[in-house]
């Protein structure tokens, strides 16, 4: 926790970035594809990487194997949310981290206080990967923000893909959905799924 306390977090500040650098990445290749690039490029002003996302996918590796366990804390939640918010739009791999986080602890995490918020945020970001388009768009935006979408962890063990992920989820909390969809926090949690 002390960690992600001293993390620069500012969601608008960090989607600002990433706009930017989206924005400035697709003329860059305009230029270049219509083979004016000498001209363009005095015209566009350089825009570095965002900062505040690769803060963020740092964050998100170092917390990987504690999201369960940081989501029933106070802060903890609120860090999770706001590394959710910024990473899963823009990265597969980071939306597959985050559910892996999660799988296994979804009846407990619905029902608690704070864990079910990071549930939700997880959720509904994961939900904007499905709703920004096609399989080729997710991967022009990652070569865009050169995000490596690879299939393997460091230690050798491979993250179960996006849909398996969403599956063993709903699986999970479908023995009590019922329960789940009276309960003062899991039915907010069953609304995002």
């Amino acid at each position: 926790i002390t960690y992600l306390k001293s993390l620069p977090f500012d969601e608008r500040v960090a989607h600002g970035e990433i706009d930017a650098y989206i924005q400035y990445q697709k003329q860059l290749q305009l230029a270049e594809s219509t083979n004016n690039s000498s001209e363009q490029d005095l015209e566009l002003e350089e825009v570095e990487f965002p900062q505040i996302l690769s803060a963020a996918l740092a964050a998100l590796d170092e917390i990987k194997n504690e999201i369960a366990s940081l989501a029933g804390d106070e802060f903890g939640s609120q860090c999770i949310e706001t590394i959710a918010r910024i990473t899963a739009p823009y990265s597969t791999n980071a939306a597959r981290k985050l559910l892996h986080g999660i799988s296994g602890y979804m009846i407990h995490l619905s029902t608690h206080r704070y864990a079910s918020h990071v549930v939700q945020s997880i959720l509904q970001n994961v939900q904007q990967i499905h709703d920004s388009g096609t399989r080729q768009d997710e991967v022009d935006l990652a070569k865009i923000l050169e995000i490596e979408d690879d299939d393997e962890e460091e230690d050798g063990y491979k993250l179960p893909e996006l849909k398996d992920l969403l599956l063993s989820i709903s699986e999970e909390i479908q023995p009590v959905s019922k329960d789940l969809a009276v309960h003062i926090c899991g039915s907010h949690v069953m609304r995002s799924m």
